[in-house]
């Protein structure tokens, strides 16, 4: 156990909000990866190209079940958005003291204008599923989400696994200077 100057102290509320918002996390990762894994049956194998021995049946069909994984992902980011920015403003855990929440802060950030944009795709993309649109139509937003910003979306899944080991592991992080620790540093 740490000694009692080194522990993380939370207020409720900052326990609240992280709770929420790793709760919000778990889920919108797995909605993300259901998308994917969905996606994936779309197209002919390492190629952007869809297939073409889809009944229209079966692709209408994966293209509801592409939708509502959408619309899981939409909700449940923007409760991870709002949840950790309201964890850290109430925690009031200072960056000085713990550079792996600033690393982890920026890297999470950095990526909400990527976000932003997929979802904006992702709207358009579940209208014209809902509205009963034509197959090309909805083929055409799935491919333009997954070709969108040449590759960021991908690289952005690649930081949020950064920020979990940055949560973990916690480097960077300034440890407190007890009397006892100073005096043990002046020894020889």
């Amino acid at each position: 156990m740490l000694p009692e100057n080194r522990r993380m102290r939370l207020s409720v509320a900052a326990k609240l909000a992280l709770s929420i918002f790793i709760v919000s996390a778990f889920f919108w990762f797995g909605g993300a990866f259901t998308r994917a894994f969905v996606g994936n049956e779309m197209f002919v194998m390492e190629t952007l190209s869809i297939r073409t021995d889809l009944p229209a049946a079966v692709e209408q069909e994966m293209f509801f079940l592409l939708a509502w994984s959408s619309i899981a992902v939409l909700v449940w980011y923007t409760a991870t958005l709002i949840f950790g920015t309201l964890f850290l403003v109430f925690s009031k855990l200072r960056f000085k003291e713990h550079g792996w929440l600033l690393m982890s802060a920026i890297l999470f950030y950095f990526f909400v204008p990527v976000e932003v944009y997929t979802a904006l795709v992702d709207i358009k993309f579940i209208g014209a599923v809902f509205s009963g649109s034509p197959l090309a139509t909805c083929r055409e937003l799935f491919v333009k989400h997954l070709t969108s910003l040449l590759g960021a979306p991908i690289l952005a899944v690649f930081c949020y696994f950064t920020i979990i080991i940055l949560a973990v592991w916690q480097p960077l992080k300034r440890a407190a200077i007890t009397p006892d620790a100073a005096v043990a540093e002046v020894k020889p």
